[in-house]
């Protein structure tokens, strides 16, 4: 991915990172949302065309994880609601990058240093920091750069 639509994506998980304090610890939205507006059950059934006890089910199955987006949906336009499903990275698009470059890069190169020491034709420190940042640079704009394996 280029930079241009990485620092897109940034901006707009950047934007939306702030609600992620006050968020946690809901367990189930559709309860919770459902509650605040004074909605029993029944009346979320009776908007989604269903019995009042699927609702329940829906908000146990929700705080264990095991309801579907489809449903979640549904249940938002129900409480004229926005439905917004995201993954926001624990760290900043460009620093999750950055850090992977630099330990891929880093284990490339202390292989190929050990090797080089072997034979007696090791670099200077000054000359694998070099090397290191250069490659770093080369794997932030390569397919490779979340493989396993080595280039």
């Amino acid at each position: 991915m280029n930079d241009i639509v990485t620092q897109q994506i940034s901006d707009k998980i950047e934007a939306i990172r702030p609600a992620i304090g006050p968020i946690k610890g809901v367990k189930s939205w559709i309860k919770y949302i459902r509650q605040s507006l004074g909605m029993s059950a029944a009346q979320l059934a009776q908007r989604m065309k269903l019995k009042p006890v699927a609702i329940y089910k829906f908000e146990s199955n929700e705080a264990l994880d095991q309801l579907s987006l489809k449903t979640l949906k549904k249940a938002a336009e129900a409480m004229d609601s926005y439905f917004i499903y995201a993954i926001i990275p624990r760290k900043k698009l460009e620093s999750l990058i950055d850090d992977q470059a630099t330990q891929k890069a880093y284990t490339i190169l202390k292989e190929t240093r050990l090797h080089m020491q072997i034979e007696d034709q090791d670099i200077s420190d000054k000359a694998f920091e070099r090397r290191l940042r250069e490659l770093k640079d080369k794997l932030k704009h390569s397919k490779a750069l979340w493989e396993d394996e080595t280039l």
